[in-house]
């Protein structure tokens, strides 16, 4: 279908009818030093630089590794509105924002946004994964299932290589409870492994 349909052609590249890809090996090696690329929940599918400049980045010229997600990027937008988000829609609640404003890092008032407490989540075709702090438990592997959680501290293992679930249990523990009260807020759906389906 692609072959019929789309063009790799370097002359053809951001047109629409336009499908250029590297392929998984060159999307590895992109990512590096992190662990694989696009597509899966580890840092080199996640992690991506950003750089911010205009009135009010007070915090210039510097380099800034602190965690940050999509998420912050709308309460950073209504704080620079000046608007309030609204907490009703047409007689209806509406969800409260859960990412923060970006403000305080820009002006330099603070070096970070989320504290060590902060939990994010995310659950992307199967693969999953919890960040607390330091702290990730990540799940790449198919059929999904829970045991099949690692756990790693980025602090010391960016690239995501050593496994810390038997080293840490209570942490690994603590950390899958995070998982449960994610997947259950949002809704995640995993499809029943085949070996399991009764049908």
């Amino acid at each position: 279908y692609l072959q019929e349909n789309y063009s790799d052609e370097y002359a053809e590249m951001g047109k629409v009818n336009s499908y250029i890809s590297y392929g998984p090996q060159w999307a590895e090696a992109g990512s590096s030093p992190f662990k694989y690329y696009k597509g899966f929940t580890t840092e080199g599918g996640m992690n991506s630089p950003m750089i911010i400049a205009g009135p009010g980045v007070e915090n210039i010229g510097n380099i800034n590794d602190s965690f940050l997600t999509l998420l912050d990027l709308a309460p950073t937008f209504f704080e620079l509105a000046g608007v309030d988000y609204p907490n009703q829609w047409k007689g209806k609640a509406v969800k409260p924002l859960i990412g923060k404003s970006l403000i305080p890092l820009l002006t330099g008032k603070s070096n970070s946004i989320h504290d060590s407490t902060y939990v994010f989540g995310l659950e992307h075709g199967g693969y999953a994964m919890i960040r607390k702090g330091d702290w990730k438990i990540l799940n790449i592997e198919r059929p999904f299932l829970v045991e099949n959680f690692q756990l790693v501290n980025l602090k010391t293992d960016l690239a995501e290589q050593i496994d810390l679930k038997e080293s840490y249990p209570e942490k690994y523990q603590e950390m899958l409870g995070e998982w449960e009260s994610f997947s259950k807020e949002v809704g995640v759906v995993i499809p029943t492994p085949k070996s399991q389906d009764k049908n």
